[in-house]
């Protein structure tokens, strides 16, 4: 009876916090749905999150395979800033309670494996177009924090951050492209 009537509180106490609009403390060890569910987008923090770390592994990758010294130098700054990306997301994500995982997903990891089997400009071409894609989903992401309803003004702050970083970027693969510096021709 007495596990029964501290549920009944717990559920009693969440309702009249959540009512008055204010989120309740979350148990040890239990998320809080009303803190993370409404002010913080998670599923486009975890997509953010999720760029970054393949920026990363492609930042990596690129720095070993490139077939010209440019490249390996567009892909050691786009591993530096997957990097920094990352921690700016994973502060905000810890200090909202969401814990973020450490490995790229399924899509990346296919992507990384067929650009694994590349060499010399293929590999260039393919890196920058795939770095390229990588750059925009991250941009949409950042996007889809800073237009969340209820979003926190940190939140806001970093995805800005987070989106004049990526569009640094693809203004760098951009050139990148045009100058010929990254594929061989």
């Amino acid at each position: 009876m007495s596990v029964r009537r501290a549920a009944v509180t717990a559920l009693a106490a969440l309702l009249a916090t959540s009512c008055a609009g204010q989120a309740a403390a979350p148990a040890v060890g239990v998320p809080s749905a009303t803190s993370t569910a409404v002010a913080l987008p998670q599923d486009e923090i975890g997509q953010t999150h999720r760029a970054a770390l393949a920026l990363i592994a492609l930042g990596e990758l690129g720095r070993e395979k490139g077939s010209t010294q440019a490249l390996r130098s567009l892909a050691s700054r786009t591993a530096g800033d997957g990097r920094s990306l990352d921690g700016q997301i994973r502060e905000l994500a810890t200090g909202d309670g969401l814990v973020l995982g450490d490995d790229v997903d399924a899509s990346a990891q296919d992507v990384l494996t067929d650009l694994g089997e590349r060499s010399g400009g293929d590999f260039d071409r393919q890196w920058l177009q795939a770095t390229g894609t990588l750059v925009g989903q991250g941009r949409e992401a950042a996007d889809g924090i800073r237009s969340a309803p209820g979003a926190p003004r940190e939140a806001v702050s970093v995805a800005g951050n987070v989106q004049a970083r990526l569009a640094a970027l693809a203004n760098a693969l951009g050139h990148a492209i045009a100058r010929g510096t990254g594929p061989t021709r």
